[in-house]
């Protein structure tokens, strides 16, 4: 895998920095987005899923839905049935939405 410059993450009143490779999947929440990792931590950033989203390398991450942005590399398999729901390495679910299914397959299938 490319490797990609660490991202900054404001946590409280200080920055940390990541590797996108380790980052399972963002979920929005208002504001805030809980950033989610391969080894199991979580985290919560101020900055919005939008702007992780121009952070985040295109070539691996793809924003599913209104309020997910995933690693293409943690994703474990795809229900396609009325759900759209994806199982990422984790055993975590996270939805598809109907205007992103499409876009997700492509990309899904291109890997």
């Amino acid at each position: 895998m490319e490797e990609y410059p660490n991202i900054g993450l404001n946590i409280g009143n200080e920055y940390k920095f990541y590797f996108p490779r380790d980052i399972m999947y963002c979920r929005a929440e208002g504001n805030y987005s809980y950033v989610h990792f391969a080894n199991g931590l979580n985290t919560t950033s101020a900055k919005k899923l939008k702007d992780l989203e121009a952070l985040l390398p295109p070539n691996i991450f793809i924003r599913i839905h209104h309020s997910y942005i995933i690693n293409l590399m943690y994703v474990s398999k795809f229900i396609n049935d009325e759900s759209h729901e994806l199982i990422m390495k984790n055993g975590e679910k996270v939805t598809v939405s109907r205007r992103k299914k499409s876009i997700f397959l492509k990309k899904f299938m291109k890997l």
